[in-house]
């Protein structure tokens, strides 16, 4: 039984965002919505640098649209970290996780829709000196999350916030010019939002899988969670999740096979291959 005290904060940018504040949730306040082409990481990382955290609670810093994406609500979050060990350093929740699955990880899901954005990443992770290729990085629904939504201890979000730093680093000065160029790319989301904070949302996963940390998914509530492009074909997902734990497990590339036949038979309805052996 875990018994950790869990702080959950919902960020509000406008009124209209402070307005949807859910029970259970304390305010983040970002309404002067200072550097807003940073999304939700520049509070979170405002809020780490100012505060003190408790070693053994959890911290979460969520977006407005949480239970939109979730159906979950604090009480859900909070009973299923309760059932777990304390020994559990993150929580995470993955909204269409079906996405993910037809990828190898979610950085190769970035670059389906915005090419570019997988050697913009390993370009950071080998300027903050993380052996770690994303070429072959696997990744299953055991770590997939390319969200915020990580609830953690602050053992975690240490490791978060040295990573991001590195970001930032490169977003906000001339130390690389071509590096800020490509963090600050415009994608095709919401009127060219920049590509960094679609890679900032990747890091959970990358920090999950490069330190091995103990980490838990909390199921979505899929009777109220919001269905995305891919949602049709959540079996092919399932069993694309099921082939990439079967590799991992065996080393039988027939699974890799599989993963890859399936994957591309979806996403060739939507545009190029997700992977080519």
């Amino acid at each position: 039984m875990n018994k950790s005290v869990v702080h959950l904060f919902h960020i509000a940018y406008s009124y209209e965002t402070m307005e949807m504040i859910p029970p259970g949730f304390k305010l983040l306040d970002h309404m002067d919505n200072t550097h807003s082409d940073w999304f939700e990481s520049w509070p979170i990382r405002h809020y780490l640098q100012t505060h003190a955290l408790d070693e053994d609670a959890y911290y979460g810093f969520l977006s407005p649209r949480f239970f939109l994406k979730t159906g979950l609500t604090a009480n859900d979050l909070r009973q299923s970290i309760a059932g777990e060990s304390e020994s559990v350093e993150a929580f995470f929740v993955c909204p269409q996780p079906e996405v993910g699955a037809f990828f190898l990880n979610p950085v190769y899901g970035m670059d389906f829709s915005d090419p570019g954005a997988l050697d913009c990443m390993q370009s950071i992770l080998n300027k903050a000196g993380l052996d770690l290729n994303l070429q072959t990085m696997l990744i299953d629904s055991t770590q997939l999350s390319y969200s915020n939504y990580v609830i953690a201890k602050p053992s975690y979000w240490r490791r978060w916030l040295k990573l991001l730093e590195y970001f930032y680093m490169y977003a906000e000065t001339d130390q690389a010019p071509e590096l800020k160029t490509s963090l600050s790319h415009p994608t095709n989301y919401n009127n060219g939002v920049h590509r960094k904070v679609f890679l900032v949302e990747c890091l959970p996963t990358i920090l999950f899988h490069y330190f091995r940390l103990k980490v838990k998914s909390i199921p979505l509530n899929h009777a109220l969670a919001g269905q995305g492009v891919l949602y049709p074909y959540v079996q092919q997902a399932k069993v694309c999740d099921a082939m990439k734990m079967a590799f991992k497990s065996t080393g039988d590339m027939q699974f890799m096979h599989i993963f890859q036949e399936t994957a591309n038979s979806v996403l060739s309805n939507f545009s190029r291959p997700a992977y080519v052996p």
